[in-house]
């Protein structure tokens, strides 16, 4: 047996539907395993339309006690704007840091920030949940978010007496460009697994093939689907499609075992 014929994804071709720009890594990973990539970003990530929410709480950065992070999206556009408005990020460094998990934290470390607070579980009711023993009555918290972020796990926080800022840092926009072409490739069986990393992904994939065949539910028989956690997998049962696989943990990483373990079972 050739080394090709021992990969775990040899001959799988899996479809990709987060933002073009942060799928190279991810990509390149599944053809490292044997598999086929193929791209149909459903979701571009810009800044806000508007900014001016954002921009007051940069004015008052020193009044925060913490800082919390979602996503690494959310740390980029935080610092993006930082950067255009020329400000000094030395005052972070008074600033305590907790983020949702490995990724988003690894993109507050390599701006110099030390993180505080990182769940075990990569989601943001863990994060919540970690957070809850750290902080104090009274204590300032910043949320630099995505438009389509939940705020409802801060509940929590408030409860405890913190006051929370949250401000839309980016937001997550559908893309539809190159759905014939997608419809046709499940149509014809070009398609094996379909990896969903985001609740918004789930709904702009649906929506953009749903254009194209209202009758969309038939395009997905015979394809496995991964999520990579369980609001992008109870998303997708909202439509009325059952997740063969649930990333675990909660990353790309996790994601990528999850494809490589549905690949062993068929």
């Amino acid at each position: 047996m050739t080394r090709s014929e021992e990969l775990p994804l040899q001959g799988k071709r899996i479809l990709i539907t987060r933002a073009e720009k942060q799928s190279k890594a991810f990509a390149r990973r599944l053809r490292e395993l044997g598999g086929e990539p193929v791209h149909f970003p459903v979701i571009q990530i810009t800044r806000p339309a508007d900014e001016d929410p954002l921009d007051a709480a940069l004015d008052r950065l020193e009044t925060f006690d913490w800082l919390v992070f979602t996503s690494a999206n959310g740390v980029r556009h935080f610092f993006r704007r930082m950067d255009e408005r020329l400000q000094d990020t030395r005052v972070l460094q008074t600033i305590r840091t907790a983020a949702v998990g490995p990724k988003t934290a690894e993109a507050l470390k390599e701006r110099k920030l030390h993180v505080l607070i990182t769940p075990e579980q990569n989601h943001a009711e863990a994060l919540a949940a970690a957070l809850a023993p750290a902080v104090q009555p009274g204590e300032e918290i910043l949320f630099p978010r995505g438009n389509l972020a939940r705020r409802a796990w801060l509940e929590e926080l408030e409860l405890l007496g913190c006051r929370v800022t949250d401000v839309v840092a980016y937001e997550t926009r559908p893309r539809t460009k190159g759905a014939d072409r997608m419809v046709e490739q499940l149509r014809a069986g070009e398609v094996d697994i379909v990896t969903f990393t985001s609740s918004s992904t789930v709904h702009n994939f649906i929506q953009a093939i749903q254009r194209v065949e209202p009758d969309w539910h038939m395009l997905l028989d015979g394809v496995k689907t991964a999520c990579i956690g369980p609001s992008t997998a109870a998303a997708l049962r909202e439509k009325g499609v059952e997740p063969d696989a649930v990333a675990e943990p909660h990353s790309l990483d996790g994601l990528i075992q999850a494809v490589t373990e549905i690949a062993g079972n068929e």
